[in-house]
């Protein structure tokens, strides 16, 4: 039987819109039909390279690696890397032309810019010769021969060949005699290839869908242009037959393959040696440490055991390698330092003592005991993962530097690549179907979930028959790049020949065609520069304290680890779950787990912050470990052994940590051996590695004297705990920025949420939320004002004889650039305050839309120019040219508009409304107009919920801020009430939700009943009835269901 085929020219689902599979699949499905190997040639880039090669790995077949590129004279043509030069070559071919063109305009290629080492084929129906050949329609084999003879002349580098792909089409014998002919002709080899972009015959009907997209049309409307017989992968009988008058084709093809196939492994980048302190990483790492350590633990004498640990910690990063990539981090890490950029370390790397003493993380790894081999242990071969978060407002500096200082050509940002989800995935199906656009976003609309889950509603049950069962396949396709939030990578040679380059949508910056995972598995190492918008709002209030003269307790500038510790006052405040705009702790789960837990000391937060995550909750260790410290459940251990792990969480596992030591205490493991427990058990186990993993770990528990049912269970508890279990040393970081967010809203509230405005969008809460959550502090709110407004909103702090404030600045009023606010403050600081609106007009050069805004946010009120009057007065006081004006007052009673008729004032309501949609704040909470006729129908003010018995039923009445359904709550519906004394967590059944789900699913302001319900200090009213409160306002809640 005929089994020497090599296919040269397929595609994936990289090639956008147009291949229906992964290259996974794709290789999987070539080794099924026995083929010798296959390259895969996908649209304008190498995007699925690593892919193919891990696939070519676990099916033990060959692969070549190249793209079909878009040139000026010939149409498209695949270019196939010869070996590993060939590979780098057309890696820096396709960099240099991404980079060359325009980001939205990319230009064709030219066939001098063919590399050398590569195999150009003449590719299919969009290719150099078979535009020619088209029986029945336009078929002119001299024009063939006369493009063959200038492609062969222009490929002056390349090796050239004809290209016979498979086709069904009517008079193929004449198309196949003419490419026989054509490639004998010109001296060329002629190749079979399948030119398939669908894998099997399966995906037919989706690579329909695709092209349809592709083309902008519907499937009726392309079926003319769609070719009678797809082109797919074909079985090995039917290659035979198809080219058994041109046997030469198929041994060309195998030949050819079996050259240019490679290993891609063979890449090897590594990390950057061009500065001088990379040139002998390990003495340099070791200088830098032994540096740090001093300022730290002092001496050797005096702090033995940290010094011994850091020995050990150098040690495993000298033999691992790795010394470069903690001088990097360094650096980085230094460069925020010197230029004031909040930033810390997180993640495994606060497990490493190296990594405090050298600044990166400010977590005592040695003083927490915590395990640095969750961080680095013996033997791994991929590089440690340390996160730097940075403020997010100047995120774009630190990668600036990045490039400056290793080089533009060794430096770029990961992509990350777009799938198609549910709703983008029906709207792509349902438009090829033809239908409206209406009912396409109706569709959409109707599409709740992600994907199809045993035990609930199929998401797509209630569509079309063909968009129900065509959307599902394009779930997870790739269907365009974006750029990662904070992935960089740096090379020891130009990236471009590593894997190729394009621009990001952001200016001047360069992304590669690799994601995270593709860029981890061939060994280019990322570093994670991630914007904290809540750093950035510390900093802000740092700086504005030092310039009051409140500094930390070293007498520095207060930053995250100099506040005053352990405070009673903050953690009161925290009991009560009074942590609206706090990081970590703001949202409803947190604020009702934190009067339960009822922390009083750093560890009680890192405790916090680990607990309400999806895997606890999952994993059910939630309730059990807050009964225990409630003293509501005894404290027990499954062995004795186990509770030096588990001392510190009550017998509850909740860190990852915790299952490597309890590895080590029950089973005599290893500390790298525990840290390959901990990845081997994780989210990509399979059977074969947990049995792997089962052996080993009982034969060690039954010779510390563990009972064989015993250690089964703990194997099993183990087991399960894996999947959730959250890192000790994540958690540490985290809590560092939850206790200075709580401190700062504690003693300068007014600061705090200066700073968290200024800041947005980040966090849980709106604007408006946060405003009404800094009046209940006692912060009094200015409003914007066209004569005391800056850019910012500005804090002014409390003292002993007034009550702190912030005054609205005029980032608040939508659509108000921050370049026309800086001239109204420049001007006013120059010249002095505006005394009318055509005043402002013409000196700042105002025109009747910016003029608008700033009347509708209530500006000029302070001129006593109420908002109607300012919006009649806009249109005669503006200035319709570019730039500030001249300005002459008006001879009295000559101005046009002067006289402006009696309008009447705003009414409280219409006040509310328009503010928040002009500036996305409040003056008042709408609930304070309403309450007096509420009081007279017994609505209870939220404030008053935790004071009720428990199973008191009553009503409540609010806006609804949030409307969350998490995965882990089997169904149940949370709600976000607030009122204008603050925010009531409402549950929501099942059967109450499908019943009030009109009202409650689209109302803004509701009046709810319930029963009080009451845990630990926690209360929640769980409702059973549900009103509408009439209103005009219409308030956008934020909705995670």
């Amino acid at each position: 039987m005929f089994d020497r085929y090599f296919e040269l020219h397929a595609h994936s689902a990289f090639s956008f819109l147009a291949g229906t599979a992964l290259p996974a699949e794709v290789v999987a499905q070539a080794a099924k039909l026995k083929y010798a190997g296959i390259a895969i040639c996908d649209n304008d880039g190498l995007f699925g390279a690593v892919q193919i090669h891990q696939a070519a790995q676990k099916a033990k077949i060959k692969v070549g690696y190249g793209s079909e590129l878009s040139f000026q004279t010939h149409g498209n043509l695949p270019i196939l890397a010869w070996r590993l030069a060939g590979y780098r070559q057309i890696s820096t071919l396709i960099s240099k032309h991404n980079l060359n063109a325009s980001q939205y305009q990319p230009q064709k290629y030219s066939l001098a810019e063919i590399p050398k080492s590569t195999l150009v084929l003449t590719g299919s129906e969009n290719g150099a010769l078979l535009k020619y050949l088209k029986p029945g329609r336009y078929f002119d084999y001299q024009q063939a021969d006369t493009a063959l003879g200038q492609l062969k002349n222009e490929v002056s580098q390349g090796l050239l060949a004809v290209e016979m792909p498979y086709r069904q089409q009517a008079g193929r014998k004449e198309v196949q005699a003419a490419l026989a002919e054509l490639a004998q002709k010109h001296r060329l080899p002629l190749v079979a290839t399948c030119a398939a972009k669908i894998c099997h015959p399966d995906q037919i009907p989706l690579g329909d869908i695709l092209a349809a997209n592709a083309a902008y049309t519907s499937l009726n409307a392309g079926q003319a242009s769609f070719p009678t017989q797809r082109p797919y992968l074909r079985s090995l009988p039917q290659i035979s037959q198809h080219y058994r008058d041109y046997p030469q084709a198929l041994d060309n093809a195998y030949q050819l393959g079996k050259d240019i196939a490679f290993d891609l492994s063979s890449l090897e980048p590594r990390l950057p040696t061009n500065l001088q302190q990379l040139q002998n990483p390990n003495k340099t790492l070791r200088e830098k440490v032994a540096a740090g350590a001093k300022e730290r633990y002092g001496t050797k004498t005096t702090n033995p055991g940290a010094w011994q640990q850091l020995e050990h910690e150098l040690k495993v990063i000298a033999e691992s390698g790795f010394a470069t990539y903690f001088l990097i981090v360094h650096d980085i890490v230094h460069f925020c330092q010197r230029q004031g950029i909040l930033c810390q370390g997180r993640g495994s790397a606060a497990n490493s003592v190296v990594c405090y003493v050298l600044g990166i993380t400010a977590v005592d790894a040695y003083r927490h005991q915590l395990m640095f081999e969750r961080f680095l242990s013996s033997g791994r071969k991929e590089p440690p993962d340390i996160d730097i978060d940075i403020e997010s407002d100047r995120r774009d500096e630190v990668i600036d530097y990045v490039y400056q200082t290793y080089g533009r050509e060794r430096a770029a940002l990961v992509c990350n690549v777009v799938t198609y989800r549910p709703r983008a995935a029906v709207r792509e199906v349902a438009r090829a179907a033809g239908y409206s656009q209406n009912e396409i976003n109706e569709m959409g609309r109707q599409v709740r979930h992600s994907r199809r889950m045993p035990g609930k509603p199929d998401p797509f049950a209630a569509l079309p028959p063909l968009v129900q069962k065509m959307a599902p396949q394009l779930l997870h396709l790739p269907r365009h790049l974006g750029i990662h939030p904070g992935g960089m990578v740096l090379a020891d040679r130009p990236l471009s020949e590593v894997c190729p380059l394009q621009w990001a949508s952001k200016t001047g910056r360069t992304i590669l065609q690799w994601d995270k995972t593709d860029c981890a598995q061939i060994g280019l190492v990322k570093f994670d520069l991630l914007g904290l918008g809540m750093l950035g709002a510390l900093q802000k209030c740092f700086r504005q304290l030092q310039a009051s003269g409140i500094n930390g307790t070293d007498g520095k500038q207060l930053n995250l680890h100099n506040l005053p510790p352990e405070d009673p006052k903050v953690y009161d405040m925290l009991c009560q779950g009074d942590t609206i705009g706090l990081f970590q702790v703001e949202s409803r789960a947190q604020m009702n787990t934190l009067p339960r837990l009822k922390p009083r000391c750093f560890y009680d937060l890192v405790i916090e912050v680990s607990l309400i995550r999806p895997g606890p909750i999952q994993g059910n260790a939630v309730n059990p470990y807050l009964r225990r410290r409630a003293g509501k459940e005894a404290i027990t251990y499954p062995h004795p052994l186990l509770k030096p792990a588990l001392q510190k969480t009550l017998g509850v596992p909740l860190f990852q940590e915790q299952l490597m030591q309890i590895a080590i205490d029950v089973a005599d493991f290893t500390p790298a051996q525990a840290d390959a427990l901990r990845r081997a058990m994780g989210a990509k186990r399979s059977s074969e590695q947990m049995a792997e993993i089962k052996k080993p770990l009982l034969a060690g528990m039954a010779k510390k004297g563990v009972p064989a049912k015993v250690a089964e269970e703990i194997f099993q508890q183990l087991a399960s705990f894996a999947l959730y279990g959250f890192p000790e040393s994540h958690a540490f970081s985290f809590a560092y920025i939850v206790y200075a967010s709580a401190w700062l809203k504690r003693y300068y509230p007014e600061v705090f949420f200066a700073a968290l405005l200024n800041s947005q969008p980040m966090g849980f809460y709106s604007p408006a939320t946060l405003v009404a959550d800094a009046k209940r502090h006692q912060v009094i709110i200015e409003p914007i004002d066209i004569n005391q407004s800056h850019w910012e909103n500005i804090a002014t702090l409390a003292t002993p004889q007034a009550r702190g404030k912030i005054r609205l600045g005029f980032l608040q009023i939508k659509g108000l650039s921050a370049e026309v606010a800086q001239k109204i403050v420049t001007e006013r600081q120059q010249h002095g305050p505006y005394t009318t609106m055509a005043e402002v007009a013409s000196r700042v050069g105002l025109k009747t839309k910016t003029l608008n805004r700033l009347a509708q946010a209530g500006a000029f009120e302070s001129l006593a120019i109420s908002i109607r009057q300012a919006l009649w007065q806009s249109p005669y006081s503006s200035v319709e040219t570019s730039g500030p004006s001249w300005y002459q007052p008006p001879i009295a009673g000559s101005a046009q508009g002067l006289y402006t008729p009696h309008l009447p004032a705003l009414g409280q309501l219409e006040k509310i409304t328009q503010e928040l949609a002009t500036t996305r704040v409040m003056s008042r909470h709408p609930m304070e107009l309403w309450r007096p006729q509420l009081e007279g129908q017994g609505i209870k003010l939220n404030s008053e919920l935790g004071k009720l018995p428990a199973g008191e039923r009553i009503w409540l009445g609010g806006l609804i801020t949030h409307r969350q359904r998490p995965p882990t709550a089997h169904g149940i519906t949370f709600l976000s009430l607030e009122d204008e004394t603050g925010l009531v967590n409402v549950v929501c059944s099942v059967g109450f939700w499908q019943k009030y789900h009109r009202i409650l699913g689209t109302s803004s302001a509701v009046l709810i009943r319930g029963i009080v319900e009451r845990d630990g200090g926690a209360s929640v009213l769980n409702a059973d009835a549900a009103k509408v409160i009439e209103t005009q306002l219409q308030i956008r809640s934020r909705d995670y269901c």
